[in-house]
Order: structure tokens, then C-alpha cells, then sequence
């Protein structure tokens, strides 16, 4: 059995100065790992670096059972036109992301897709294929416990053609929490509130495959929320620090979070680590 993944190009859109497509698409990667751990075989194209005629001839050659598309709001219209070709090859066609999150019942997506998945995708992806539901709409919830996932599909990526830097060394995006504990009204993560943090362990194993397998040397730490107010959160995130300290000396990276996160300790232990920059939310 094989399943596609699909990040839609974005490079037109220009949103940061021509710079789309230098980071890898990271839930693709998470969702291809985990499909592995099942004996799945997977293949993830990023138009953002594949072409439209290299995926089209894949489809047509593999025929894969499964094709799941990640939609945001920008490059909507644009996995619908996708879709809507891929599915005269009758194949079961999945859409997972921001934009179907926030908007399940749009009647154009629901004509065109065979499933869409709400919120975490791990869990109701392998719930598809393996009982192929009657409900068209599957919602994942957002109680998945980050620490029991295998770290992205980084090979599957073809990670080492992506070109994102941070302070002006090779960089990386990490995940080390989904979710928030807060509900701002402009924020995408409005509806996975519960904030799951991934332990110092599992996150420093995808560190050292970075560091080590793909000379990252800057890490950009780009969870809703990195760290919270609350003291066992903020201990997790010092551990974090004083391990890059310790094995990863050239490090740069970036965090964002919130100000009322920002202790004298907490800072301390970062810019020790190497943490250049802290993105503070001020909207709310």
C-alpha cells in the first residue's frame, strides 16, 4: 500500500521576500514517519522543489491508494484543481491542515475529497486506511501525545534541499510542543488548545540527527508556544538549553513565546544555549 503526501507550491505568493520552499513541510514529515512505523510505504512530493509533471507521472506509474493534501488558506483553490484531476485515477483523496480545520464543512471541499481530517492527523490518517470510515469528516482530536511519535521522515523529505538559515548558519524549523494552553482570536492553534510538550529526550534525538546527519548549525524553535509561565514548562525548555550547550556549542536558534514566559533564569539558560531571537506574540 502506498500513500502520497502533497505540500502545494507557494513560492508564488512572495509572502517572505522570495524565501518559500527553504523550509521542509514538517506535518507531511510527521505523518509520513508515522505510516513507516506501520509498514506503510510513503513518498511526499513538495512542489515547492518537485514538479507539477513529476508528480502527475508518479500518479500515473505508482498509483498510490492514498493522496492527502496539506491546505492552508493561501493555496486553497489550488489543491482543490489538484484534486479535483487526481481524482478521476480513483483514488481515496485525503485533505489535513490549518484551512480544513478552521473550515470543515465548506460544501466545495467535501464534494471533492473522500476524507478530511480534523486537527492531529497521525491517528485518524491510520483509522482511514485501515477501516476506510463511513463518516467523511474524521477529527483526530488534540490528546495525541507528541512523545510516543517517531521524529519526521527527514529521509523521505529529502531534507538536505532546503535552504532555511538562521542567523546567517544552515537552519532547521524544530517542533517541541503542539497545541497552546491560550486561545487568541487571530492564531491558527485556536483550536488545538491543549499544549502537549515533547520531552528533553525526544526532542534533543531530532536535534543530534540535524546536527549530525545534516549540518544544522541553527535551529528555529517554532511552536505556538514554546514554553509557558508555568515552572515544570519552563524546567523542560532550560533542560532543552543546557543540552545544546553542552553537545552543540556552534548552535544558533530562535524561539517564539510568550513575554510572561521570560524569567531571569529562563533567559539565561537561552542565551547561553545560543538563542539569538524570542518572537513575542503582542497582538493580545
Amino acid at each position: 500500500m502506498l500513500i502520497l503526501f502533497i505540500n502545494p507550491e507557494d513560492k508564488y505568493l512572495n509572502l517572505t521576500g522570495g524565501n518559500k520552499g527553504d523550509r521542509a513541510p514538517l506535518a507531511l514529515g510527521a505523518l509520513s514517519a508515522y505510516c513507516k512505523q506501520y509498514n506503510y510505504r510513503t513518498k511526499i512530493f513538495d512542489l515547492n522543489h518537485d514538479s507539477k509533471e513529476e508528480l502527475d507521472n508518479f500518479i500515473e506509474n505508482e498509483k498510490p491508494e492514498f493522496i492527502c493534501f496539506t491546505v492552508a488558506t493561501p493555496n486553497y483553490f489550488q489543491v482543490l484543481e489538484m484534486a479535483k484531476k487526481f481524482k478521476k485515477t480513483n483514488n481515496i483523496l485525503i485533505a489535513g491542515g490549518n484551512h480544513i480545520t478552521d473550515n470543515p464543512r465548506e460544501q466545495r471541499t467535501l464534494d471533492v475529497f473522500n476524507y478530511i481530517i480534523l486537527q492531529d492527523g497521525e491517528e485518524a490518517l491510520l483509522r482511514i486506511i485501515k477501516e476506510r470510515p463511513k463518516e467523511q469528516i474524521i477529527n483526530g482530536g488534540k490528546s495525541l501525545d507528541p512523545n510516543i511519535l517517531p521524529i519526521p521522515d527527514y529521509e523521505g523529505l529529502k531534507f538536505e534541499r532546503y535552504f532555511m538559515t538562521v542567523e546567517g548558519k544552515k537552519g532547521a524549523v524544530v517542533i517541541t510542543s503542539r497545541g497552546c494552553l491560550y486561545n487568541c482570536m487571530y492564531c491558527g492553534s485556536a483550536k488545538l488548545k491543549k499544549w502537549r510538550p515533547r520531552n528533553p529526550e525526544h526532542v534533543m534525538e531530532e536535534l543530534r540527527l540535524l546536527y549530525h546527519r545534516y549540518n544544522i548549525r541553527g535551529f528555529y524553535f517554532a511552536d505556538d508556544i514554546a514554553l509557558t509561565p508555568r515552572k515544570q514548562d519552563q524546567e523542560r525548555f532550560i533542560k532543552i538549553c543546557n543540552i545544546i550547550k553542552q553537545e552543540m556549542p556552534d548552535v544558533v536558534f530562535r524561539v517564539t513565546t510568550r513575554a510572561d514566559s521570560l524569567t531571569d533564569e529562563v533567559c539565561k539558560a537561552m542565551g547561553e544555549a545560543g538563542c539569538k531571537w524570542v518572537s513575542l506574540g503582542v497582538e493580545s
